[in-house]
């Protein structure tokens, strides 16, 4: 009987042990995660955020908004948009963490211009982006794809010219 106790406190005690590292080791990786730098990304301009400052996702929020000079915007980690009174240590943050900033309106994705996207013809065919009426056209945006809407539009107007090619001699 006494052998059977030593055993399974033998077992208890590694057990323990066990778990204690394994404990342990979590919450100092959490602790590395949760209190680390962060990236803020609008997709124009990112900003890198030691994340030890701030207590609230308000607080976060507030610090983006005068770092970025923007407003109307949420801020979202994962898919997953970030309650403004929620404390910033509930959230598990990875080593390569980026919070996204989601703008209320569709703005213009140009560098520099925060003119509202329109509702019809603001997306770029050949990037996929919103864009305000001035830079709307691939060119004035200076397009990412802008030799795919070179090509597209040679072969369109190939197209056009060989159907207007004449066959034969009119006379």
């Amino acid at each position: 009987m006494i052998r059977a106790f030593h055993t399974s406190t033998t077992s208890l005690h590694v057990l323990q042990s066990i778990g204690y590292s394994f404990i342990k080791k979590n919450i100092s990786n959490t602790k590395k995660d949760n209190m680390g730098e962060i990236n803020v990304s609008d997709g124009r301009k990112e900003i890198s955020i030691n994340i030890k400052e701030y207590r609230k996702v308000s607080d976060l929020t507030k610090y983006v908004a005068m770092k970025m000079n923007i407003s109307e915007f949420w801020l979202e980690y994962n898919g997953l948009r970030l309650k403004e009174n929620s404390p910033i240590s509930e959230i598990k943050f990875d080593q390569t963490t980026k919070i996204s900033v989601i703008y209320k309106k569709l703005h213009c994705f140009f560098k520099q211009c925060y003119n509202k996207a329109g509702k019809i013809n603001s997306d770029c065919n050949y990037c996929s982006k919103n864009y305000c009426a001035k830079h709307r056209i691939p060119e004035s945006h200076a397009c990412i794809e802008i030799e795919s809407c070179k090509k597209a539009a040679n072969s369109r107007n190939e197209a056009k010219l060989l159907k207007e090619k004449l066959t034969r001699n009119k006379i």
